[in-house]
């Protein structure tokens, strides 16, 4: 019967005009959680949440509308639905103990690159790739170990997707593809600086090679999956400050990382160019709000930020942090 349901929810979405906003819908079931409340959170933006009465076996439905496409919602933080703006999921979650499951159903392109992703994370765990990079250190994985993982897991990741090539749809496809990169990258530039910290390691004694050139060959995307990831965002906020480094050490001049708001606006405003600046510095400003401290050191930043936008659905999200 809910299978039924399911697809008369799906075919009631599919009827409308051709001017009219797509909806959006996300079901859900969920088993197993103890607390008062289901809660279904956006990860890029707030204005995208519901909560509901936990009643196991109850079906929660979400409705919405949104011009964001790609979006990730997750449900009571843990399980994660990827959708394209008017896809329909119908989410299965189950937790025994510490194991969470989940079963998707729905659009079809969408249930496929939600597969995809559950795959990935079956391949995490075979590979016993943690996705923390502290934790990594505190049980002492070596910098050559954690960028070998990383390019190892890259590539089976990728071999994955091409089984859901003209399956999943396209553009979710390349939002996992962003997933993935930004997280390999992110290690091979952060990993054996946190370790060298950490563990008073120095990089040159780490075996890794030349540090400055584990990023050579890499190409940035500027696609719009990609400028959807937050993960991506944050990758490309740590590859300026990296090539800005690497470029002060050539020189043979001190760096100085940017650490406040104001110097890492105008740091990134100079580096960046197009949607790769729109993006990141949107995502800075959204961070510090979301901080909530001394937020009137945005607004002037926010004026300077909106001369210069091309997604008009970043200046919803920051209009709406800062009423």
């Amino acid at each position: 019967m809910k299978k039924l349901s399911l697809v008369v929810v799906a075919c009631m979405l599919s009827i409308t005009s051709a001017t009219a906003q797509k909806r959006t819908a996300l079901s859900a079931e969920v088993y197993g959680y103890k607390q008062d409340m289901n809660y279904f959170d956006c990860v890029q933006t707030p204005t995208i949440a519901a909560e509901f009465h936990n009643n196991p076996g109850e079906e929660h439905h979400y409705n919405f509308t949104t011009n964001l496409s790609p979006i990730l919602i997750r449900i009571n933080g843990r399980t994660e639905a990827l959708m394209k703006s008017g896809d329909s999921l119908y989410v299965v979650v189950k937790r025994e103990d510490k194991n969470v499951t989940a079963t998707y159903a729905g659009t079809p392109s969408a249930v496929e690159a939600n597969k995809l992703r559950q795959e990935i994370a079956d391949i995490r765990r075979r590979l016993r790739y943690k996705t923390q990079l502290l934790a990594c250190v505190a049980v002492g994985v070596k910098p050559t170990e954690r960028i070998e993982g990383a390019k190892e897991l890259l590539k089976q990741a990728q071999e994955a997707e091409q089984k859901y090539k003209g399956k999943a749809d396209q553009e979710l496809l390349d939002y996992i593809k962003a997933e993935q990169e930004a997280s390999a990258y992110m290690s091979y530039m952060e990993y054996p600086v946190m370790f060298a910290s950490v563990r008073k390691q120095s990089i040159a004694e780490q075996g890794i090679g030349d540090y400055w050139s584990i990023m050579d060959g890499i190409t940035l995307r500027d696609d719009n999956a990609a400028m959807s990831c937050p993960e991506y965002a944050s990758f490309l906020m740590r590859y300026c400050f990296y090539q800005n480094e690497k470029k002060a050490v050539k020189a043979n001049v001190q760096y100085e990382t940017p650490k406040t708001l104001e110097s890492m606006f105008a740091t990134l405003k100079e580096f960046y160019q197009g949607k790769q600046r729109d993006l990141t510095l949107y995502t800075l400003l959204t961070n510090f709000i979301r901080n909530g401290k001394e937020i009137e050191r945005a607004i002037p930043l926010y004026e300077e930020y909106k001369a210069m936008n091309l997604n008009k659905n970043y200046l919803a999200v920051l209009d709406h942090l800062l009423q």
